[in-house]
């Protein structure tokens, strides 16, 4: 596992490079991020939301899909079973 604080201040570079519109430099860098922990919900939702900046929407939502799926709870589980 990587120490948060590293996962934290990369996660911040990848966001200033968001907040100036460099949206494929900050994917690559969540990407990185992402290859140590498949499951941070920040990385997810900002790589889904540059992605969406770059109008990759298919890309974009299975993103978010992931992210989804990643952060799914019992309950979750029960209601698409009901469903």
């Amino acid at each position: 596992m990587v120490p948060i604080l590293y996962v934290m201040s990369e996660i911040d570079s990848a966001n200033e490079l968001f907040l100036k519109k460099k949206f494929e430099d900050a994917i690559k860098i969540y990407d990185m991020i992402l290859q140590e922990e498949p499951n941070n919900l920040v990385a997810l939702n900002n790589k889904g939301y540059a992605l969406s900046k770059l109008k990759k929407f298919e890309d974009a939502i299975a993103v978010s899909y992931t992210h989804l799926r990643a952060h799914e709870t019992p309950e979750h589980l029960v209601w698409r079973v009901l469903r």
